[in-house]
């Protein structure tokens, strides 16, 4: 996806020709070809096919960098993430894991930027920022924040038994939360 003020382009099978030709005017050869490696494959020679789900999820990173430190209502994000969309690429909560924290007030959903890529890369660092942040963790909501730190010989069972402690929410619930060891 190029985003230009008066257009976007979106495109599925696409030759690295033809769109670097029609992009010339507003952008440098190398940098379509970086946008197509980065949101692409190669399917064969110069075609490439670009994936819906990482043009999607660039958009809505695009639209909370817009809004640094400050929380939104979930469901006006999604609305206007939608709207902000072409045809044929879609909003779905997976595509939010690892860039945003959700918080429930008052029955309304409220997000704010979070970027995994952000954290540390060692494993206490990453941990204590993580528990700096929020105290406690329901482990759906860690794992995406984590999984840069999992490698062949550290799973992450290892990390959790290592940085985390498990308890209930209640004594009537099954539900469990993570909080720092």
């Amino acid at each position: 996806m190029f985003q230009h003020s008066e257009y976007i382009i979106v495109f599925q099978h696409v030759s690295e020709d033809v769109v670097v030709c029609e992009l010339s005017d507003l952008y440098h050869g190398s940098l379509v070809r970086s946008i197509l490696k980065k949101y692409g494959t190669r399917c064969a020679g110069l075609i490439w096919e670009l994936d819906s789900r990482k043009l999607s999820r660039a958009h809505a990173e695009r639209m909370l960098l817009k809004h640094p430190n400050q929380e939104m209502v979930k469901s006006e994000f999604e609305s206007s993430w939608r709207d902000g969309l072409p045809n044929g690429l879609q909003v779905e909560d997976r595509f939010l894991a690892g860039l945003v924290l959700e918080e429930i007030k008052a029955g309304i959903t409220f997000i704010i930027h979070f970027p995994a890529n952000a954290l540390p890369r060692d494993a206490r660092s990453c941990f204590q920022v993580l528990f700096y942040t929020r105290k406690m963790w329901r482990l759906k909501d860690l794992e995406p924040f984590i999984d840069h730190l999992i490698e062949p010989s550290i799973s992450k069972a290892d990390l959790l038994r290592k940085y985390t402690r498990s308890s209930r929410v209640s004594l009537t619930s099954e539900e469990r939360v993570l909080s720092a060891r």
